[in-house]
């Protein structure tokens, strides 16, 4: 990500802010170099969620180039497209379980000029037009929590078969 603005056309000038989540910075710090036209924006510290989402409100693309994921579903990049962020996120299990369901648009972490490929397809407004459409299809498409917990429910409420005791 560090070496992003470097990959970018000098025109747009572009601010890459970078956001890095360090628990030993209870407060966020941030610094801001120039690289050619561009601006690189590192805040290092935890974010609340309020920052978090004036962040998301203010950009116009997300970039999440995970190398791999240690657990779970990382959420971060499904709350950036639930905000209507656009973002380019990398091929890794199970965000990679995601392709073609979502407008995630995926690129290789380890090269920065196609993460910059990336992040210019989606300043492109048809492009950017067509990928929002397409997270907006999959968020209404997929169950939100009261779905999943009323079917939860009726699961486990399902009245035993006749003739099975308790224990059995």
């Amino acid at each position: 990500m560090l070496r992003l603005p470097h990959y970018l056309p000098r025109d747009p000038a572009t601010q890459v802010v970078l956001l890095l989540r360090d628990g030993t910075n209870p407060e966020p710090v941030t610094t801001r170099t120039r690289v050619g036209a561009h601006e690189l924006v590192v805040v290092r510290g935890l974010l609340s969620r309020e920052e978090l989402r004036t962040a998301y409100r203010v950009s116009q693309v997300a970039v999440f180039p995970y190398r791999f994921v240690r657990t779970g579903l990382p959420l971060v990049a499904l709350e950036a497209v639930a905000t209507g962020l656009p973002v380019v996120t990398t091929r890794v299990h199970p965000i990679r379980e995601l392709e073609g369901r979502t407008g995630l648009v995926f690129a290789d972490p380890a090269n920065p000029r196609n993460l910059a490929r990336a992040v210019q397809e989606l300043l492109d407004e048809a492009t950017q037009e067509r990928v929002l459409r397409t997270n907006r299809q999959w968020i209404q498409t997929s169950p939100d929590w009261q779905s999943v917990a009323k079917t939860f429910v009726s699961l486990s409420d399902v009245s035993r078969p006749s003739g099975v005791r308790e224990g059995s």
